[in-house]
């Protein structure tokens, strides 16, 4: 009666692996009674804390939203012809980046890997507890162009920056329209300032050809890279040097449309391990 007593109470307070442990050695009392109070004990929080550990594994995978929600590290194909550096992916599933606040771009042609890799980087993180949130990057803006009609913008951009990994599959797969620059400047710029900052990006364009998709109106006459720090360009006097990608650009030409495309830019490519996927078939 006293154990029926206890394993109903280890279940009304949500212990069901405890209560299953706790019957197991009722029923196999002659096993269990050579150990000691301690040993039982011990087996008993084991049983309940591997069970809590495993449902907040899980329920971090189903919150993440993977395409790929079995992609591991483990099943990855290092082929010679892939050209990914095994040591490498080894070390982002430590996830010191993710606490270095680092990011990593994921850059390769159309089904060569990145999703999956994407992916399997994002269950790595999970492993460690951490949370994540994998979305396409054309699912992202019609979010957050959805949520100012029902009026959960603020909230949606919240969620986007409390999550410690943000995983943005096919980035810039389109050119970005001015609304969608602010936009975006939100989730960015929330994100590279706090301690919960580390970004995955997947995509096909080489970092060069960021500009003229997130401003379809680039002119390479405004912005230019200049490793000499020398800009020349028509009559402007003032020129802003942005150190970490040696950016310039002429006062006159610094309107708001310019600051948001040069914001984003800066703040992806400022902290980030660079990871470059070359074309497979394989995973």
């Amino acid at each position: 009666m006293i154990n029926a007593s206890t394993y109903e109470k280890l279940r009304a307070l949500n212990c069901s692996a405890m209560a299953d442990e706790f019957q197991s050695q009722i029923n196999d009392s002659k096993s269990y009674n050579l150990l000691g109070f301690e040993e039982r004990l011990g087996l008993l929080v084991d049983a309940e804390w591997n069970r809590r550990q495993a449902n907040k594994l899980k329920n971090l995978i189903k919150r993440a939203a993977f395409s790929v929600s079995a992609a591991c590290i483990e099943d990855i194909e290092y082929l010679p012809d892939r050209k990914i550096d095994k040591a490498q992916m080894l070390r982002f599933s430590t996830c010191q980046y993710i606490n270095e606040g680092h990011h990593i771009i994921l850059k390769g042609a159309t089904g060569s890997g990145k999703t999956y890799i994407a992916c399997a980087l994002g269950n790595a993180a999970c492993r460690k507890f951490k949370t994540v949130r994998y979305i396409r990057m054309p699912e992202l803006l019609d979010e957050l162009s959805l949520s100012k009609q029902d009026g959960t913008y603020r909230k949606v951009i919240n969620a986007y920056c409390k999550t410690e990994l943000l995983i943005i599959d096919e980035w810039l797969i389109r050119k970005l329209s001015t609304q969608e620059r602010y936009d975006l400047l939100e989730i960015i710029e929330k994100r590279v300032n706090s301690p919960k900052g580390s970004m995955i990006l997947c995509t096909q364009y080489n970092d060069e050809e960021w500009y003229g998709r997130i401003d379809p109106e680039y002119d390479e006459g405004k912005y230019v890279f200049e490793k000499a720090g020398i800009f020349e360009a028509g009559e402007a006097e003032e020129i802003e040097y942005l150190h970490t990608l040696e950016f310039a650009v002429t006062e006159d030409n610094m309107n708001n449309e310019s600051r948001i495309f040069e914001n984003i830019s800066i703040s992806l490519l400022a902290e980030q391990d660079f990871l470059t996927i070359t074309p497979s078939p394989e995973k």
